[in-house]
């Protein structure tokens, strides 16, 4: 993540080669950084986060929209629009916004640009491609910018988290790391997993494995921090790439029958409520 201060974004999304249907999928207005003042940067303030995160949704509905639905794309798309960004926009858009509600829209961020990057991978040089990197341009942008050592987070009221609805309080609660099971449970099964779906994607050479293993690879990666650092709310960002590893690889079987496939299935569907068990016990 490229560290902007309080300044606002100037990273452009990756250029792609046009195309001539890359005119049938529509654009959403984007919002703009304010005008820089002279001789100064270009202050970065609450409404601007605000505002690239809801503009970063409207692209990434646009591109859901734009979509064959049933594609495993499309399955992914679905997850990242209709869960993942959901708290996270929700919470930014609180008037009585406080530092810890940054701070839980900055760790929200971290799982769903993950996912956004197996939609850019999975979508690659397609028409979705320019709008799904302007999403993630954005929601970069934002994360910077939401980081606790800006200007503008540091302003905000220090009280604590306040609870999304369907939130339940007991996520930000300590726990012994070690009764939870989360390393022998959890990691093991979410290992296995992408061991099996690395080996058969080699194989297959299969885009929607590789999709599907991408997004894998990154749950493990975020699960793997979070249980060296034993800590419960790190291991919690590996929820829902391994939701969005099981819709990508759910679609794959519906063109490869393999029963190693079906197998590494059921161990991220039991790695996944493994782990959101023992968040829920922590207590």
């Amino acid at each position: 993540m490229t560290n902007f201060a309080t300044t606002a974004p100037t990273r452009k999304a990756p250029a792609r080669k046009a195309t001539a249907s890359a005119a049938a999928l529509p654009t959403s207005k984007t919002v703009k950084a304010p005008a820089p003042i002279e001789n100064e940067a270009p202050l970065v303030t609450i409404e601007d986060i605000r505002g690239w995160m809801v503009d970063a949704d409207e692209k990434l509905k646009l591109a859901h929209d734009a979509a064959c639905p049933g594609d495993y794309i499309e399955t992914l798309l679905d997850h990242i629009c209709h869960s993942v960004i959901v708290k996270p926009l929700h919470m930014i858009q609180r008037s009585d916004l406080t530092q810890a509600d940054a701070g839980y829209v900055y760790e929200g961020l971290f799982p769903l640009l993950a996912c956004i990057e197996g939609a850019i991978h999975l979508g690659q040089d397609s028409i979705l491609s320019p709008t799904l990197d302007a999403a993630f341009e954005l929601l970069d942008a934002a994360q910077t910018a939401l980081d606790p050592v800006n200007d503008a987070i540091r302003a905000l009221p220090e009280d604590g988290a306040q609870m999304v609805e369907g939130d339940d309080a007991s996520e930000f609660s300590p726990v012994s790391f070690e009764s939870l099971g989360i390393e022998t449970g959890a990691y093991c099964m979410l290992g296995e997993a992408v061991a099996i779906i690395q080996a058969c994607a080699e194989a297959a050479s299969s885009d929607m494995l590789y999709g599907a293993l991408y997004v894998a690879y990154r749950a493990e990666s975020l699960l793997s921090e979070g249980v060296a650092a034993r800590d419960t709310h790190m291991c919690e960002d590996a929820s829902a790439p391994i939701a969005v590893a099981i819709a990508v690889l759910e679609a794959a079987l519906r063109e490869l029958d393999d029963v190693a496939l079906h197998g590494a299935l059921r161990l991220l569907d039991l790695a996944k409520s493994s782990l959101d068990d023992a968040l829920a016990g922590d207590a």
